[in-house]
This record gives structure tokens, C-alpha cells and sequence, in this order.
């Protein structure tokens, strides 16, 4: 390679430029960055200083001297110099970096030189390696202040906290945000929720922190539980941002207190870690949500560098930092159906959180309870030792049992389920007067154990659907205490003979929890010597009482209202269409309700009725079982009525044959409009379903004979056609 200019040898310069068709321009020859960045845009500047690289990034580099920064865009490195792993960016020292200056138009514009690199005039040369470049400290808020002011210098911000989510992480400063970009050599998923940051500050049309490397980082919080569990670092003073859950507190003869907690919101499943306060000056209770643990991470043990179960140690008065959020919190256990899966990954996944086991038979070895379980993939046994409680009296018997995780306090190198009480050991099967009593029992339910509804419930609602290929069928029943989804898991052949309006008893079930709704799910319950419901009346009516509620208060009180049967007054209804992030280039459009003044909406399960201006609707409130979500689901197209109309109630159905139809090569005609209309085969199976504002209808059926419903106004007309 030739190079553009030599020192003082001013004759060879103009040989090369008047040679060299591409590039023979004049430049202008500067030794200072601050030069520089005082030219016109478009200038040809050749740099002739020393310049300290500081950041590198695949489209460019970020240099600095004494004068200030400037960023290079497009600098090749795999031509200008070694490969960036060997050349020891960043800390090189620089010179002779030709190109174009390009000035910023605006202040959302990066101001840049861009190196035309795409011949072999020029090239850059290496002064130096290992070079230490200046990084100046900043607060957060002259940063956002006045950010042109630090444009491409090396900056340090001194303990700040960034807002981490899925996809996104920032600085927030009231209402501002800057955006962390990790960059190629940051470290994505390595980004503290506080503590001291290393990068340069660029704008280029959106405000971007660069973070080089997490040697550049040094934090002092993470946001949560599963952020320490998963960052591999130890032995360093951090704490925990987000709320923690206190499963347990133990007081330890030496005066310190061990408390086991957990995430207090879902991530990806429940994660949880065992804090040791020596000097514990809040009274922290189990059940307590709590923030302020500080202390210093250590793992209970290394196996091929990996690290397994974290504690915090909180020495001195770092216990001082615990505040009580909210006390008496119910603490729900995580359903684990496999121990050879608990013992296996207790001190990762597991550890700390509050867990239920399957039933199991509990046995004794030496002076140790243990809890014996048959795996049910191998059809092998395990056992898991249990402490906490006098096992003596029911050795031999099948339990399950609800306890915290633990992965080496309480029996150092085994895993440990540390019960509570005595009341943590779980019978084989419950029994309960009412829905209501079910829902707030308040205990842990664990994975395995039955739970039986004895006194009558009405049937309210009934559907089949699949989720995931596995065909379904479910009904919603309520009594005067409350309600509750009951789904079965069905065969091509079975029958499923529970219907709306049923009065049933005996409901037998394994409790289900999906995230947003508990249930009732006796698909597998086939070995009981007596059936798992019984039906003692039919055809009961099922919207006598309807609860008049608003959504919004359906919305704070979810499970009060679950699977009941309410009705909602002066409901409007809208649609919006956007693509989500898992749907790139597939819009979705979502159907909503809601109510005048009123953020909340929720969804409307039965397009098939049609909808008036402002609704009054009577039906069931799902509050997310298997797949729905908020919804409402109406009973029956009379159950809609116009709220716009003073005296509107809730009115029956009303048929009529005021509507005559027609139906000649795929077209049904009408003799007058509709607002929608429904098709059914002689199964009963429906067919076609379209809302509609016309007389002629085009359909696509086979020969056979159909009944037509067709709304209008309030009334259904049904009519029969035979397709020949």
C-alpha cells in the first residue's frame, strides 16, 4: 500500500494525488480533531496527529485526542490494519486518516468523517498499542441536558439505573429515556439494572449509548433474582431492584436470619435464592414482599464453571436496606411433576422458590424423611428428602408435599424440601362445600392431589375447542359463592354429556393454574372407583340473576367474577389492526369492548351475533382459561340488546318468518335486509357465519337441506333450504 502523505515531503504528496484519478482532490492537512470538526461539510481533511482509538464498532471507530472526539465511519480494518482481536481495539494509537468530513445538519445527526476506502491509496498506521484513552465522568442529567455537548466522547456514568424488558434496555431520566445499545462488543444479556457504566455517546436520529464490553461495566444492583442467577458473577456487592417474595425466615442460633425468597411476578417460570442477613433489622415475615437486599453474591458451588444455587450474604448493615412492601401475600407454589428434575436443576432453577410436589409415599432411612415418588415417564422411583416437620405418623402413606427448595443449607450437598408446618403436607384428596371455598382456601395446591366441589354448581356454559392439537371440552359453572372453569381433555369416541342449565355435584378434578385463571381439569382422573361428577337436574335457568357489573370492575376483581354469569350495560365495541412483533408482515386485528370513560377493554368471544351502536350483554366472564383471555362470552344472541333503547332488558328470543328467502346458483335472496345470518346442517353443526347488511348472501354449500337463521333488528327468522 502507498500512503497519502508523507511528513514534510510535500512534492511525493502531489505525485500521488495527481496519479491517482479517485482521490485526486486537495486535502486539507490538520493535527487536531477539534480542527477538523470546524470545517465545511464536504472537506477533504487528512489528520496528521496521534489520535487514541477508543471504541470499535463493525461500521466505524471512535477516536480522541486531546482536542476531543470524532467518529470514523466505514474504517476498515481488515485493510487499514490487523483484525480488531489482534490489533488490541480499543487503546491503539493512530495517525494518517484520510477522508471526507461530513458536518451534522441537525442535532440528531451524528457529526462523522467517512473514510473512502474502497481503493488502495491510503492507509492508516499503527503508532502504538495498549494505549490508555481518557473517558470523562458525566451525570446522567448533563448527559440528556445537553448531549451534543459529549457527542462520541468516552463517558462514565456513575451508578445509574437502567430500565431492563424483554427488548428493550434504557437510562430514564423523568420523562426522557436514552437506549442502551450493547453493540458487537457489548455483551446483550450481561446489562445491570444499576451500577457504573463505560461507553461513548453517539447521535444518529435516535439517542444511542454504546456499552464496549462488560469489563466496562461494574454494578452494584440487578433488577432481579433471575438476573443474578443467570449473570455468573460473584463475590461482589450488588442488590436487588424489583420486589422479592419471602417464602420463608428462619433464625439462626448465631443471631444472623436466613430468608428464602423469590421473584414476586412470573419470568419465565419462578426463580428464587436464599438471602443470609446477619443483621436483619427489618421483622420480615413469610408472605412479605420486599425490596432492599443488598450483600454479596456466593454460589453454593462451581462444577465445570458453572455456578449452582446463589446466596446473598448481607454482613454488616447492609440488612438495614429492607423495606416491606405489603405483608400476607399468597404465596403459591410452583407445581413440579418430576423430583429427578428438581434434585437435578434445584440450584439453578429451583432453589429458594416454594414448590409443590407430586404424590408421593413418604418413607424413612436412618433418622431422615424422605418423599418416594413413581416418575411417571420411566415408571422408576425417586426420593427427595423433607424436613420441617413430624413425618412419623404417616410413614407409608400417600402424601404430597409444598415446601421451599433447598439446595444445601439445611442438608449441605442434597436437595431439601423444607416445609413450613405441618399444614404444608397435602392430603391425597380435598373436599369443599362451594366454589368459593375452593378458590380461597389459601393453601398451595399441589401437582397430583384431587379436589373435589360437593355441593351442586350450575353449569353455565359449554364448549369445544383444541389447544396445541389436543381436543377439548369445557364447561363454566357458578354458585352463590363464585365460579370456576371445569375442562376435560376428550378422545374421538368419548361422550361428554354435561350441558348449560345441568345442576351437577361431585366435580372431581386435579387444580390447574395457567398464569391468568385457575381451574378444574379432570381429564386424567380415570381410576376412581366412583364418577367424577354426577348430574342431579337439567335444564335449569341460567341467567336469572346475572351480576351487573362494569368491565372495569371485572377487570380488578377477576377472580370474584370468574365463569359467572354477568351482564355488562352500555358496551361499545371497535377493532384495531396492527402486526406484533411474533407476526412480521402479518397484520392481526383485534375486536374489543369497552365502556365511555373506561381505559379497559376486553374481549368478544361470539362475532356471530351481531353487535348494535351500545350493547347491554349477558354472558359468561372468562378471565383467560386455556386461551381466551378477558372475555366476555354472550349466551345467545337474545342475550344482546340495544342499551341506545330506554327500554331494553333482557328479552327473549323472538322468531318469526317475516323474512322470506330464496336460493338459486350459490346466492341466497333475501326479501329485505338482515344484519347477519347463520347456516346449520341437519347435525346441527353450523356451517357459515356472516354479518351482513344486504339481501343477497353468496354461499358455498353441498347438496343437502340447511336451516337458515337470519337476525334483524332483535328478531331471528329461521327458515329451511334444500340444495339439489
Amino acid at each position: 500500500m502507498k500512503k497519502l502523505l508523507s511528513y514534510g515531503l510535500i512534492v511525493i504528496i502531489n505525485l500521488i494525488l495527481a496519479t491517482t484519478n479517485t482521490f485526486a482532490q486537495e486535502y486539507v492537512e490538520l493535527d487536531k480533531i477539534s480542527d477538523i470538526r470546524a470545517q465545511k461539510e464536504g472537506t477533504y481533511v487528512f489528520y496528521t496527529g496521534e489520535a487514541i482509538t477508543t471504541f470499535y464498532s463493525s461500521g466505524g471507530i471512535l477516536i480522541q485526542d486531546k482536542t476531543g472526539s470524532i467518529y470514523v465511519k466505514s474504517y476498515d480494518l481488515s485493510k487499514a490494519c490487523t483484525a480488531p482481536a489482534n490489533a488490541g481495539f480499543p487503546n491503539q494509537k493512530i495517525t494518517a486518516i484520510a477522508g471526507v468530513f461530513h458536518k451534522a445538519v441537525t442535532n440528531e445527526e451524528m457529526t462523522h468523517i467517512q473514510i473512502e476506502y474502497d481503493t488502495d491509496a491510503y492507509d492508516i498506521e499503527v503508532l502504538e498499542k495498549n494505549v490508555d484513552f481518557t473517558i470523562t465522568d458525566v451525570a446522567l442529567e448533563d448527559l440528556m441536558a445537553d448531549p451534543m455537548k459529549y457527542e462520541c466522547q468516552p463517558i462514565r456514568l456513575n451508578q445509574v439505573t437502567a430500565t431492563i424488558t424483554d427488548y428493550t434496555k434504557y437510562f430514564k431520566l423523568d420523562d426522557k429515556e436514552l437506549i442502551i445499545s450493547t453493540g458487537q462488543m457489548g455483551e446483550a444479556m450481561d446489562v445491570p439494572a444499576e451500577g457504573t457504566f463505560v461507553g461513548y455517546y453517539g447521535n444518529n436520529g435516535t439517542q444511542g449509548f454504546i456499552i464496549p464490553d462488560s469489563k466496562y461495566i461494574t454494578p452494584t444492583a440487578y433488577k432481579s433474582v433471575y438476573d443474578i442467577k443467570h449473570s455468573g458473577k460473584t463475590g461482589i456487592a450488588l442488590g436487588i431492584l424489583d420486589p422479592v417474595l419471602v417464602n420463608r425466615v428462619v433464625k439462626n442460633t448465631d443471631g444472623s436470619t436466613t430468608l428464602y425468597i423469590q421473584e414476586d411476578y412470573s419470568y419465565w417460570g419462578t426463580y428464587g435464592t436464599t438471602v443470609i442477613v446477619e443483621n436483619l433489622i427489618a421483622n420480615v415475615q413469610e408472605g412479605d414482599s420486599i425490596i432492599g437486599v443488598r450483600g454479596y453474591v456466593t454460589p453454593f458451588s462451581v462444577v465445570d464453571g458453572k455456578i449452582y444455587g446463589s446466596k446473598i450474604e448481607q454482613k454488616g448493615d447492609l440488612g438495614a436496606n429492607i423495606q416491606i412492601l405489603s405483608s400476607n401475600n399468597t404465596l403459591n407454589a410452583q407445581s413440579v411433576q418430576e423430583l429427578e428434575y428438581i434434585k437435578g436443576e434445584a440450584a439453578r432453577n429451583y432453589e429458594s422458590t416454594l414448590c409443590s410436589s407430586p404424590t408421593g409415599v413418604i418413607v424413612k432411612h436412618g433418622d431422615k424423611y424422605f418423599l418416594r415418588v413413581t416418575h411417571t415417564n420411566t415408571n422408576e422411583t425417586d426420593s427427595v428428602y423433607i424436613d420441617g416437620a413430624d413425618f412419623s405418623s404417616l410413614i407409608g402413606k400417600q402424601h404430597a408435599v409444598i415446601g421451599v427448595v433447598d439446595a444445601g443449607i439445611v442438608n449441605p450437598g442434597y436437595t431439601t424440601f423444607v416445609l413450613r408446618s405441618i399444614n404444608d403436607i397435602v392430603k391425597d384428596n380435598y373436599q369443599f362445600n362451594s366454589i368459593g371455598e375452593l378458590r380461597t382456601a389459601g393453601k398451595p395446591l399441589a401437582s397430583g392431589v384431587t379436589y373435589e366441589l360437593v355441593n351442586p354448581v350450575l353449569v353455565t356454559f359449554k364448549r369445544s375447542y383444541s389447544v396445541d392439537d389436543v381436543d377439548l371440552i369445557g364447561v363454566h359453572v357458578q354458585d352463590a359463592t363464585g365460579g370456576i372453569y371445569i375442562k376435560k381433555q376428550i378422545s374421538d369416541n368419548e361422550q361428554f354429556e354435561i350441558n348449560a342449565g345441568d345442576s351437577v355435584t361431585n366435580f372431581k378434578g386435579l387444580y390447574v393454574t395457567t398464569g391468568r385463571a385457575v381451574m378444574l381439569d379432570f381429564s386424567d382422573i380415570y381410576n376412581l372407583e366412583e364418577d367424577s361428577y354426577k348430574i342431579i337436574s337439567s335444564g335449569n335457568k341460567i341467567d336469572a340473576n346475572p351480576d351487573e357489573v362494569t368491565i372495569a370492575e371485572l377487570a380488578a376483581n377477576r377472580n370474584k367474577y370468574s365463569s359467572r354469569v354477568v351482564k355488562l350495560t352500555n358496551v361499545l365495541h371497535g377493532d384495531t389492526t396492527h402486526t406484533p412483533w411474533w407476526a412480521s408482515g402479518y397484520p392481526v386485528t383485534e375486536y374489543y369492548l369497552y365502556q365511555e370513560g373506561c381505559p379497559e377493554r376486553m374481549f368478544y368471544s361470539s362475532w356471530k351475533y351481531p353487535l348494535y351502536e351500545k350493547n347491554n350483554i349477558v354472558g359468561i366472564f372468562d378471565e383467560g382459561c386455556d386461551n381466551e383471555g378477558f372475555t366476555i362470552i354472550p349466551l345467545s344472541a337474545a342475550h344482546i340488546t340495544d342499551a341506545s333503547n330506554s327500554d331494553a332488558t333482557n328479552v327473549n328470543q323472538i322468531t318469526s318468518e317475516s323474512i322470506s328467502l330464496a336460493y338459486n346458483n350459490n346466492t341466497i335472496f333475501l326479501s329485505s335486509k338482515v344484519d347477519a345470518i347463520e347456516i346449520y346442517n341437519t347435525n346441527g353443526a353450523l356451517v357459515m357465519r356472516e354479518v351482513v347488511n344486504s339481501t343477497n348472501i353468496s354461499v358455498n354449500l353441498t347438496k343437502g337441506i340447511y336451516i337458515v337463521r337470519l337476525f334483524n333488528n332483535g328478531e331471528i327468522t329461521t327458515n329451511k333450504i334444500a340444495i339439489k
